[in-house]
């Protein structure tokens, strides 16, 4: 349907430009529109692209409802194109709230599927699974995905933190493809973390409005500053990233958050 697709390439510009307050209101049209004329096609990729935008923006509940209801019908035998997106907001909930298999679970299932697709855009996700994987210290399968996801040369917003968290992590050394150029807003989210200034990114991010990577960088941010004895600066990191986990009920980042605050006292 022309109408709902309208809206959707619409969200996706606004996303392109970091104006993701501005999008929910598109979505919620999408939906309704489908809804109202009965095109189950339309309301399916609508379900996919809201349910990911939903986790961007700390809707996790509600996230969490909506994709899983879309991975019903995969499940039941229905493919869909967004099935790597659907799943790497999935795994990323699920790895937050402490579900560690069933994060690694969905993680491969994205990888898996957005090889299938054989789409830059699907293939770029790749490097979602590798920053998961290398918070569970395997990192030379986070380097192997990441050299596979890097060399579609397609960085879309929703993996730009990804994939500088993964590059600050192993270090640039350690790729064989550098990070492709992306347009502004997102240059500075790219650039921040491979320079170490990691306040400076999660500043950025809480504008942009993605707000589980503002908190992620917020709690990296964080166990430096402690490290480095600064900590009244840490304390304030922790406080704000803690009042997102807490909210969205990421119970492994709170005990973590929690546990640096004890030992930054």
């Amino acid at each position: 349907m022309q109408i709902t697709r309208g809206y959707n390439n619409l969200a996706e510009a606004l996303l392109e430009a970091g104006e993701l307050e501005a999008v929910k209101p598109l979505y919620e049209a999408a939906r309704s529109t489908a809804e109202r004329f009965g095109h189950r096609l339309a309301l399916r990729w609508v379900d996919g692209q809201e349910g990911a935008y939903r986790y961007y923006i700390g809707d996790w509940d509600a996230a969490i409802h909506v994709l899983d209801g879309y991975l019903a019908e995969v499940e039941s035998g229905s493919p869909h194109y967004l099935e790597s997106i659907v799943r790497h907001a999935g795994a990323q909930i699920r790895y937050a709230r402490g579900d560690t298999a069933g994060a690694l679970d969905d993680g491969e299932r994205s990888v898996a599927s957005g090889r299938a697709a054989q789409d830059p855009q699907s293939l770029a996700v790749l490097i979602t699974h590798a920053r998961l994987l290398i918070a569970e210290g395997r990192n030379e399968e986070a380097v192997t995905l990441a050299n596979e996801s890097l060399q579609t040369g397609f960085l879309p917003y929703n993996v730009v933190y990804d994939a500088a968290w993964v590059v600050h992590k192993l270090g640039p050394e350690s790729l064989s493809v550098p990070l492709p150029e992306t347009h502004e807003p997102w240059r500075s989210v790219v650039n921040a973390p491979l320079q170490g200034d990691l306040v400076g990114v999660a500043d950025r991010l809480g504008d942009l409005g993605l707000r589980p990577d503002e908190a992620h960088t917020r709690l990296r941010a964080a166990r430096e500053l402690v490290s480095a004895g600064r900590r009244g600066e840490a304390d304030e990191q922790l406080r704000r990233a803690l009042a997102f986990y807490r909210m969205v009920g990421a119970t492994r980042y709170v005990r973590e958050g929690e546990a640096l605050l004890a030992a930054s006292a």
